[in-house]
């Protein structure tokens, strides 16, 4: 990477960083005003749920790399901006993530963990769901008003590709927030405290990316690795969206608009 690049990746990566802290101000004041109550979970054995918590997310983990790995060396690329979206793609979306949150549902079967204690409960559902609509739809029409062309030409742009792809994010979205920030976030929290479960929650998020980075972008190693650090702010961001809402629907919706909104590009 030249000079030049490497200026241009770091101006990117420092607006960004201030976009996500801009949205975590934001939450901060509307989880204020609807007074959100952040109570955790009080797990019996903290630190025995937290180790729980760790090998079956890595265990997850390891089976989404061992896809993806053969999924590339046949050529296939479903999570590529421009791959064909439709009803067929969802199914196998829900499929997909069905079978890595597989090794999270046995475990919390298993210990008689209630939905509860992954952050899927009626506990501040309204709240949450009010903070990620408000923080979507702001984004979503800053996006609309600033495009090319402006509202109007964002809006016909949009077709049926668009819609599924938003379907199969959904999906994405929603799993991925339950495995991370509902399931394995609520459980290094109870054992090592708010800030180290948030912060260690993140980092893990953000490499879990890497094996993605190679078998679907084509990245060397070192440049999947640098690629999935840039995603620790936005992975912060969800976590305190976690944090502040203490239920996972508001940071899935964040989530799924964050994945989808390259489908636009």
């Amino acid at each position: 990477m030249d000079l030049e690049s490497a200026k241009s990746s770091l101006l990117y990566w420092a607006e960004y960083t201030l976009v996500c802290l801009a949205i975590g101000i934001v939450v901060y004041l509307l989880s204020r005003a609807l007074k959100l109550q952040y109570q955790g979970w009080a797990f019996p054995h903290p630190k025995r749920a937290a180790i729980f918590g760790l090998a079956s997310v890595s265990v997850s983990m390891l089976l989404s790399s061992m896809l993806l790995l053969i999924g590339s060396r046949g050529g296939q690329s479903s999570t590529s901006p421009r791959a064909h979206y439709n009803l067929n793609a969802v199914v196998n979306y829900a499929l997909l993530y069905l079978l890595l949150a597989g090794p999270v549902l046995i475990v919390m079967h298993k210990r008689k963990e209630p939905w509860a204690s992954a952050g899927i409960s009626g506990h501040n559902l309204t709240g949450s769901l009010v903070v990620g609509l408000l923080v979507v739809g702001s984004l979503l029409a800053a996006r609309a008003f600033f495009a090319p062309g402006g509202v109007t030409t964002f809006i016909t742009r949009l077709n049926a590709d668009h819609f599924w792809a938003l379907l199969c994010f959904a999906v994405v979205g929603f799993a991925e927030e339950f495995l991370f920030r509902g399931y394995l976030q609520t459980r290094l929290i109870a054992w090592l405290g708010k800030r180290q479960g948030w912060l260690l929650t993140s980092i893990l998020m953000a490499m879990a990316h890497i094996t993605q980075r190679i078998a679907v972008m084509g990245l060397s190693s070192m440049e999947a690795i640098i690629s999935s650090a840039l995603l620790i702010p936005v992975n912060l961001l969800l976590g305190y969206m976690m944090l502040r809402t203490d239920n996972v629907i508001g940071p899935a919706l964040l989530h799924i608009y964050a994945d989808w909104i390259n489908t636009l590009r």
